[in-house]
């Protein structure tokens, strides 16, 4: 890791992470940052999970924080879901929609065969 002293260039590769901007932190609103974990505006990263459009195949997701005013938006966009990103108040629930998205496809994929 670089000292705190050295500029960070991005993209930064962490195992299947990518990340392509570490943002700005927000000091004058409280929820974009706590005393456990900062949420910088601006932030976005990117990894290949199962698609929410056929969980069968893989595809890139974006991962975004980005500024809404009082609290931060927290935004995953899946490259081939032409529905559009799905927006959050946090990140676990957008992942978790995410996450419920494929379980539906792969529920009704598996009740069909």
């Amino acid at each position: 890791m670089p000292s705190p002293s050295k500029s960070t260039t991005t993209p930064v590769v962490c195992g299947d992470i990518t990340i392509e901007s570490l943002g700005k932190v927000v000091f004058d609103k409280p929820a974009y940052h706590n005393q456990d974990i900062v949420f910088p505006v601006g932030f976005c990263s990117s990894c290949r999970f199962q698609s929410v459009v056929n969980p069968t195949t893989k595809c890139r997701y974006t991962s975004e924080v980005l500024d809404g005013g009082s609290k931060p938006i927290f935004r995953v966009t899946c490259e081939d879901d032409e529905s559009g990103p799905i927006d959050a108040p946090s990140p676990n629930a957008a992942w978790g929609a995410v996450l419920d998205r494929i379980a539906s496809l792969t529920r009704r994929s598996a009740r069909s065969s």
